[in-house]
């Protein structure tokens, strides 16, 4: 989020509590397949050829939600999604009780068309460089992978993890935070879908406000990220989060709060395009 914009979400939330800024309900396709790939991103134990089969398929159909969207490069969709269920996260490392507040986090999603292309894409997560690209949002940001992120991002590897943590400094909003990350790469099949998928899933470990924000806190927060070519070159991004947070008065299910999440969603693409554009990833 931009600094000006959630600053003024602070200061006039409540007078703006029947505010018609929430977001757009995301359809129920697109919700549905949001919860398919955050179950289907670990690889499967069983039948990997059968599970990525699967995964390619999603893909067709989320591509055809999307253009039922009209999702277009100057015509982002962004909406709220339904919840995510309790069984979905409560093994994840960082959850443990915080588990029975699942039902408080709010969806959240982004559908767009990056200016990106994969390959950057792929290096920007494989890198280290989100104060560079997003100045605004980080006040620090350190991502430490499990393994080489120079394997996965020339294809040699397939899956990669990481920890990042990062500090928020956009007074009066101010945390430090740990996350968990890992990328997947479901190669492309002629006569399934013919190109590489790039998916990421991250979760919070934990999250503290400073000091003097008592009334303020940040308990979850779950991410799944899909990116996939069209046949024209067209690079489609799709997005979704459920979190949980509490700033003062505000919480994610205030109106205001969700209409700005999804704003900054859209400037967050934006300055995505822009480290693109610059060359800054291409590694």
């Amino acid at each position: 989020m931009k600094r000006s914009i959630l600053a003024l979400a602070l200061a006039v939330a409540p007078a703006f509590n029947g505010c018609s800024c929430g977001g757009e309900p995301a359809p129920e396709d697109v919700n549905a397949l949001a919860l398919f790939f955050w179950d289907r991103f670990d690889p499967s134990t069983t039948d990997v050829a059968t599970q990525e089969s699967e995964i390619r398929a999603a893909v067709l159909q989320l591509d055809e939600e999307f253009k039922k969207l009209e999702v277009d490069y100057d015509a982002p969709f962004t909406g709220v999604l339904e919840d995510i269920d309790r069984e979905r996260i409560q093994d994840f490392d960082g959850v443990g009780d915080k588990a029975d507040d699942i039902a408080l986090a709010q969806g959240f999603m982004l559908a767009n068309l990056s200016r990106c292309s994969q390959q950057q894409n792929i290096n920007m997560v494989m890198s280290n460089i989100g104060v560079e690209v997003h100045p605004d949002a980080y006040a620090e940001y350190d991502k430490q992978f499990d393994g080489n992120p120079d394997a996965f991002a020339k294809g040699d590897v397939d899956t990669m993890a990481w920890t990042t943590d990062y500090r928020i400094d956009q007074s009066p909003v101010v945390y430090d935070a740990t996350i968990r990350g890992n990328a997947r790469r479901i190669r492309g099949v002629e006569g399934e879908f013919p190109r590489d998928i790039f998916i990421t899933r991250v979760n919070l470990l934990e999250a503290d406000f400073d000091g003097d924000s008592e009334d303020s806190h940040f308990d979850l927060d779950f991410q799944i990220e899909v990116y996939f070519e069209r046949d024209n070159g067209d690079l489609v991004h799709f997005y979704a989060m459920w979190r949980r947070m509490v700033i003062g008065i505000v919480d994610n299910s205030n109106e205001l709060y969700i209409g700005t999440t999804l704003d900054g969603f859209v400037d967050w693409e934006k300055e995505n395009d822009a480290a693109c554009e610059s060359g800054l990833v291409d590694g």
